[in-house]
């Protein structure tokens, strides 16, 4: 229910908006995504993140932040503030990285962390 599939997402910090032109799943591997707060009150803050492992199991784990009030990482800090819950969260795959390495894949989240802003306007805080 967290998942949104699209071929358009928008950062909520920049112009930048990107094309997914692939089939993507919670059981893909190898991607780059945003999780986005929908609480209106936010602005959609988004944070970018990566995973050579399936997306369902990586994105489970930033849903134990949260129930688990486990502030020290950023979507746990956030979602964990006074008015927020799981419901305002939702995550979206931006890339399936075409290749495997992971250099290749953090290098990706990177150059999307910095499109879509999140380090300065957003829930990303390292790198």
């Amino acid at each position: 229910p967290f998942v949104t599939e699209g071929n358009l997402i928008k950062s909520s910090a920049s112009n930048f908006k990107v094309k997914v032109n692939e089939a993507v799943n919670c059981n893909t591997t190898n991607v780059v995504y945003v999780i986005t707060c929908l609480k209106s009150s936010c602005l959609n803050i988004q944070y970018v993140g990566e995973t050579k492992r399936r997306f369902r199991d990586r994105f489970s784990e930033h849903i134990g932040y949260v129930r688990n009030e486990l502030t020290d990482h950023p979507t746990g800090n956030h979602f964990n503030l006074p008015g927020h819950n799981l419901g305002h969260m939702e995550a979206t795959i931006v890339e399936h990285c075409k290749y495997t390495s992971d250099n290749y894949r953090r290098t990706r989240e990177t150059e999307f962390i910095s499109r879509f802003n999140t380090k300065n306007k957003g829930l990303n805080k390292k790198r």
